[in-house]
């Protein structure tokens, strides 16, 4: 286990991660704390055995040479010069993930990565989970970091995690019992500089799985169902039946283990809309039914899953206009599947904030099929415009209050205003919850219930 007590730590970001992280090391009696960001963050208030340092980060690089060792934030670029210093000195890095799973010894470990549909997928089964009477936690990238909650966590305990490319890309040692990967398109190529190399991220999930572990692949994703494993693999598909596994078949979710049927669940327990959420509740099915949960217990809470803030949430109605907040599309796949999950051509489709290296140009189908007007907002506005250039109407907004008010302006009884934006937020708010609740607040601001 690794060491804290009186030991100087560094923590590079500031984030919700590193805030977490900071929290934990004092409670295991470390000496002292540097925490470095590039950024001030607001709110965040002197701690007595922690010095907080803002700005260019070569300032810092004396403050890092007197550390023990470095705890990193899942967005920290690895090429950060601070981390390219502390590994010339030798300095060892590790992640708030791995500092989390030092002070925690769970039953079981359950994790879940994939481009898109994590976040659904982990909050549903943790949600199963808990409703069939097993101690579970939910953790990760969903937004609660692992080593806020390490008190949590028993000996009986199923960990739930949602793990992201930038955290299996820095925890090396990372080993889930069971491991599930969604789907991989092109996402965060700003970080990992190619999509070849964020696919091997996405990969790492299962790198240290032995034949005792378990592997949840789309067989319907190419790249998926061909990652190579110690583990044993299941697969799940809407198109194909797997040996082992389970599919969907005339509105049924089927399982299937040494190529016979073990049971169907109907289809209509799932109340979420859209392909992508079959896919994500099979995944779901089939990782909490290797918890040796009854297929009639997973049927049964199935029906009682809502679904997860900022993704394709309907914040409501006015005048005949539905108002979705998909601030949770932060890449163009996702906004993609936004896109699929509603019929006709009736939506005013609010895009931009802080691009990740992507084309938009995969967009341009679905928009002339289903889209009236674009609303842009945010840095990435002029890429976008140049992208989707001819499929609709496109309306410079720069801000999210702009987009709403037209939107509302323009939209006919019948339409939907999607915020569904294909990028990050950073340039114009804390984070995705961020700019969902502004979204939520101004639509409801116009009369939205």
């Amino acid at each position: 286990m690794l060491t804290v007590k009186d030991k100087i730590v560094g923590v590079l970001g500031l984030g919700k991660s590193g805030q977490a992280a900071i929290r934990l090391l004092l409670k295991k009696g470390v000496r002292e704390v540097y925490g470095v960001d590039c950024r001030r963050i607001k709110g965040l208030r002197p701690v007595r055995k922690v010095k907080f340092f803002f700005g260019p980060e070569e300032k810092f690089l004396g403050r890092i040479a007197g550390v023990d060792f470095l705890i990193k934030s899942p967005g920290v670029p690895p090429d950060n010069i601070l981390l390219q210093f502390a590994r010339k000195k030798g300095k060892e890095i590790f992640s708030e993930l791995s500092l989390g799973l030092q002070f925690c010894r769970p039953a079981k470990i359950i994790a879940v990565t994939g481009t898109n549909g994590k976040t659904t997928t982990a909050s549903l089964i943790s949600h199963l989970l808990t409703r069939a009477g097993l101690p579970a936690v939910l953790a990760g990238n969903i937004g609660q970091p692992l080593t806020g909650l390490v008190e949590k966590i028993s000996a009986t305990t199923i960990l739930v995690l949602e793990v992201s490319s930038y955290q299996l890309s820095d925890t090396t040692d990372f080993h889930p019992d069971i491991a599930v990967v969604l789907n991989i398109t092109p996402d965060h190529l700003q970080h990992h500089r190619s999509f070849s190399e964020y696919v091997q991220a996405k990969k790492l999930i299962t790198a240290n799985q032995d034949q005792r572990d378990y592997l949840i692949l789309n067989a319907d994703d190419k790249i998926v169902r061909e990652i190579r494993t110690q583990a044993k693999k299941y697969y799940f598909s809407v198109c194909r039946r797997p040996f082992n596994g389970i599919y969907w078949k005339e509105n049924n979710f089927v399982l299937v283990k040494n190529g016979q049927v073990q049971a169907r669940l109907p289809g209509d327990c799932l109340k979420l809309p859209g392909q992508h959420n079959q896919e994500n509740a099979m995944a779901a099915i089939l990782a909490v039914n290797l918890c040796k949960v009854h297929p009639g217990l997973i049927s049964r809470h199935l029906r009682s899953f809502s679904g997860v803030e900022h993704r394709l949430q309907n914040i409501g109605s006015y005048r005949g206009v539905t108002y979705i907040n998909d601030s949770k599309a932060t890449n163009v796949a996702s906004t993609i599947v936004a896109l699929n999950s509603f019929p006709g051509k009736n939506i005013w489709l609010i895009l931009g904030g802080l691009g990740k290296g992507s084309s938009y140009r995969p967009l341009r189908p679905l928009i002339r099929q289903k889209v009236k007007g674009i609303l842009l907002i945010g840095q990435d506005s002029p890429r976008i415009e140049n992208d989707l250039d001819g499929t609709a109407t496109i309306y410079k907004c720069q801000t999210l209050k702009r987009a709403v008010s037209l939107a509302a302006s323009q939209a006919e009884k019948g339409d939907i205003v999607l915020l569904s934006p294909a990028c990050a937020s950073f340039d114009q708010f804390r984070n995705f919850e961020e700019r969902g609740q502004v979204f939520a607040r101004l639509a409801r601001q116009l009369g939205v219930r």
